[in-house]
């Protein structure tokens, strides 16, 4: 009995053993998209950690067992779900999600952009990638309605006039406030040579996944003293979950002058020139031979060729050159469960269309994040760029390549080899050979965070950042080059700037009765920022080969000095959405800043904003032309605190009395000086159409400045004797102005599709001070 009992068992457990084994098998299949194949989807067993992703061709092979589901995922696509039955192929054909939830990135937090209540402009990689040029904003220029990027001059360098809804203020910064993965960035132009410099030019756009620009003071009054410019927040790329995948990039731009200009050839100059000394000596404005007198200058300005027509110089053709854009990105990205990293260097090489101007910049990022557990989590995004630049004379200088444009046709550019000399004016050509101006940038961003989740509608942030930007400035002028009347000079500056910042903020998320969705943020900010300068200059060299301030017999100019300025800030927002289409948000920001005076270091910024998404209505789900839209409209107010650091302090130097150390005033304090505020007032119509074929967006703003910062004269019984006065808030300006955004896809197959963006904005303003 017992025997046949053992029997049975052994034959239960073999029936069982094929019937488990019988349910394993190998899947697999081919996933697409209405453009074919689709690589790199992942596809993972619901519930657990096993999985794959599609090939180059869209191919997977997966063992499963019977009754798994399968899920399928990929960015900008729907995530569907199959259940593994009886077949071993399972296709898949993924459709882009049209309900997909964009999400816009909002200061502290993220928000879906079809519940925004806010006037924000996303920008994608996609975006900003494609245009080969060292400066990346610009490549922005034009995609955004209501913002106007321009360089203030054509150097690769150039510093950029970067204006949202116009200009807030007359003498305080007027650029908005950068944000790097919530690292507010320098941005101070520490540039000696009369031109500005863009010190931005240390991003790199192959690391940077989106821009999100806050236009409107509800989006802006977050960051409180600071938005009234409105918020241009950066953010870089991070690792997805999925094997590593490698990219590689090369691309190549070449730049010329456009738009030139057709000046007098050799025969024209001389011509009209020779008429000019003629007619001249009629009106008794030349010696008594003026045809002599203009020879003679002829013959200076041409080494005495001009009879012959030897020269006939294209001075605008020598200052304008062709230049290019080089670039080479490499990175690195992936991850799992539990880590995902992001790796990349770069390198551009960059020659602009002014003679001697050049660039060349390098750099790295990482970006990691771990989770330790299933609550908390751990990253790091570090980042290093290094930019030398070839620097030309400043515009307004006789010695600026552009100024050859004002030199005679008949004279030479180069004569035996060496620039001509007795050119009408300065012959650039000597300066570009005998001196150099030259920049470097090195800057270090970084970020170490943490995040724990209590529960899964309630998390806490906390943000440690460092910002670190050195600047080194070097020329030199040899004995050679123009208006030198030295044995050559020799200037040395550098700046060191740093920026720790260290936020910490709770955040509340929960939906109630599927009806009531409910967001809350509250934190803590401390900024401190600390900048040192220093700068020497030396002439009488015993050579042109000695270039260093070290070889300098003398030493004739030197500067230093240290700075710091701290903020400190409480914040709070809070969103509420009722059934998906009844919008509400408010926030509010308090301040406090070393720069104001000590009666006004702190002030409180709110904002309010409201919506209405009217598509979710009854009694528009039918409609045929309107598949959404939104109503919204907001108020807040935002501050400047970009004034420097001293503007509310009394100041005093040191000065030489009969050879006397002492010590004078130089600036009056004013105990009340305090922010700028810009009062904004926002309402906007978001719409689509034809199934979103036609997208698009139009809105209206006020803007109301008051409070604008001027120095006020004094009089010198005030002890005020060089008329420095005293810096007040008695100025106001005022702006209006009216954006209109549009997209059409007006074609899109499988093999073919095409994208038509539209905007426009235009903007008004007046502005008022009045003295007291």
């Amino acid at each position: 009995m017992r025997t046949k009992f053992c029997k049975f068992l052994t034959l239960l457990f073999a029936l069982s053993m094929q019937f488990i084994f019988a349910q394993e098998k190998t899947v697999t299949g081919t996933v697409t998209d209405d453009s074919g194949p689709l690589p790199g989807v992942s596809i993972l067993i619901k519930g657990t950690l096993t999985g794959t992703e599609t090939d180059f061709d869209g191919n997977y092979s997966l063992k499963v067992n019977t009754g798994d589901v399968l899920v399928f995922s990929f960015v900008a696509m729907a995530t569907q779900e199959r259940t593994v039955g009886t077949s071993n192929v399972i296709d898949v054909r993924m459709i882009a999600d049209n309900v997909l939830e964009e999400v816009v990135v909002v200061g502290y937090g993220t928000q879906s952009k079809r519940t925004l209540t806010d006037n924000i402009v996303k920008l994608n990689s996609e975006d900003i990638q494609g245009v080969p040029t060292p400066n990346v904003l610009t490549s922005i220029a034009g995609k955004a309605a209501g913002v106007q990027i321009s360089q203030t001059n054509g150097k690769i360098e150039g510093g950029l006039n970067f204006r949202i809804r116009g200009q807030a203020s007359i003498t305080a910064g007027t650029s908005p406030l950068y944000v790097l993965d919530g690292i507010p960035l320098i941005n101070t132009d520490e540039s000696n040579n009369g031109a500005p410099l863009n010190p931005l030019l240390t991003l790199n756009p192959n690391e940077i996944e989106s821009i999100d620009i806050l236009k409107d003071a509800s989006s802006a009054a977050i960051y409180g003293s600071r938005g009234a410019n409105g918020v241009v927040i950066i953010t870089t790329k991070k690792g997805k979950d999925g094997k590593a995948t490698f990219d590689l990039n090369f691309s190549n731009g070449i730049s010329e002058a456009s738009h030139k200009r057709d000046w007098l050839n050799a025969d024209q100059y001389i011509e009209l020139f020779t008429e000019a000394a003629i007619n001249g000596y009629e009106y008794g404005g030349w010696p008594d031979d003026p045809v002599a007198f203009v020879e003679a200058r002829f013959d200076r300005y041409s080494d005495g060729t001009w009879r012959d027509r030897t020269y006939d110089t294209d001075w605008q053709d020598i200052a304008l050159v062709k230049g290019y854009t080089r670039d080479a990105d490499f990175s690195m990205s992936g991850g799992n469960a539990s880590t995902s990293y992001f790796f990349s260097g770069y390198y551009n090489d960059t020659k602009g269309i002014v003679d001697g101007n050049e660039l060349d910049k390098y750099g790295a990022r990482v970006n990691i994040s771990h989770k330790l557990t299933d609550k908390f989590i751990i990253g790091m995004n570090l980042g290093y760029s290094r930019v030398n630049i070839d620097r030309i004379a400043d515009d307004n200088a006789f010695v600026t390549p552009l100024q050859a444009i004002a030199q005679s046709p008949i004279s030479p550019a180069y004569v035996d080899g060496e620039p001509f000399r007795n050119t009408v004016y300065a012959n650039y050509l000597l300066q570009d050979k005998y001196a150099f101006y030259n920049t470097k940038i090195k800057r270090l961003t970084g970020k170490v965070f943490g995040e724990y989740k209590f529960t899964d509608w309630l998390k806490f942030n906390t943000d440690f950042a460092y910002d670190l930007y050195n600047q080194i400035e070097d020329s030199f002028t040899g004995r050679l080059a123009p208006f030198q009347s030295t044995n050559g000079e020799a200037f040395a500056s550098s700046v060191n700037t740093e920026n720790y910042i260290v936020s910490s903020y709770l955040s509340f998320n929960k939906i109630f009765n599927d009806i009531h969705d409910f967001n809350l943020n509250v934190g803590t900010e401390l900024t401190k920022s600390s900048r040192r300068y220093e700068s020497v200059t030396g002439t009488e060299f015993p050579t042109d080969d000695f270039q260093t301030i070290s070889s300098a017999a003398k030493i004739t100019a030197g500067e230093g000095e240290k700075t710091a300025y701290a903020f400190v800030s409480y914040f709070a927002r809070a969103t509420y959405t009722i059934n998906s289409k009844y919008l509400f948000k408010a926030s509010v920001r308090r301040d406090g800043s070393s720069r104001f005076g000590k009666s006004e270091q702190f002030g409180i910024f709110p904002a309010f904003s409201a919506g209405w998404i009217i598509s979710e209505e009854d009694f528009m789900s039918n409609s045929s032309i309107f598949s959404f839209l939104k109503l919204r409209g907001s108020w807040g107010v935002v501050g400047n605190a970009e004034i420097g650091n001293f503007a509310s302090r009394g100041l005093f130097g040191g000065i030489s009395y009969n050879q006397r150390p002492g010590i004078t005033p130089t600036q009056a304090g004013n105990d009340g000086l305090t922010w700028e505020e810009s009062m904004q007032t926002d309402v906007g119509l978001e719409f689509g159409l034809l199934n979103n074929r036609i997208t698009g967006d139009i809105a209206y703003y006020i803007k109301d400045t008051d409070g604008l910062i001027f120095g006020q004269p004094l009089p010198p019984s005030s002890g005020d004797p060089d008329g420095n006065g005293i810096n007040k808030n008695i100025g106001r300006i005022s702006s209006n102005g009216i954006e209109i955004t549009l997209q059409t896809k007006n074609i899109k197959t499988e093999k073919f599709s095409w994208v038509t963006n539209f905007n426009i904005g235009q903007n008004a303003s007046f502005s008022n001070i009045a003295f007291p």
